[in-house]
């Protein structure tokens, strides 16, 4: 076993609330507070790997003011080699949705130069949801 201060890794957060996303639209999650970036592999919205090789990913969103009218939320880890999507059905609440939080890890094979980042969408409804700046989003370098 081995433990190396250069093994990529990050932690990052919101700087800021993004407000009211439209829907029907892709949104890239702005991670724009860095808790550490060992490497400085990343760079909002995304982390470049610098070599290749399995990265774990671990995300926490919280999202807030939920349109009752939503149709669905979609989570999105989007790779070089392929797009993580989670899938989350809102239709039939009976109330606007005030605080949520969907959680999510995923191991990704990643080449050289690849990318990484988050992305959400929401189908149908107000454009109301924000992004709170108690999210978080972190990765390294497995093997």
């Amino acid at each position: 076993n081995v433990t190396s201060s250069t093994q990529p890794a990050f932690y990052v957060r919101p700087s800021g609330l993004q407000s009211n996303l439209s829907t029907n639209t892709a949104h890239d999650l702005a991670w724009a507070t860095e808790t550490f970036d060992q490497g400085g592999d990343f760079s909002t919205p995304s982390f470049t790997a610098p070599v290749a090789g399995r990265y774990q990913f671990n995300w926490m969103l919280h999202l807030q003011n939920i349109d009752t009218a939503a149709g669905d939320i979609v989570v999105n880890l989007v790779a070089h080699n392929g797009t993580v999507e989670h899938r989350y059905d809102f239709g039939g609440f009976s109330a606007d949705v005030p605080d949520w939080s969907p959680t999510g890890s995923m191991l990704v094979d990643m080449d050289a130069s690849d990318t990484c980042k988050m992305t959400i969408y929401q189908t149908d409804g107000t454009a109301q949801m924000d992004f709170h700046t108690d999210s978080r989003f972190s990765g390294y370098l497995v093997c």
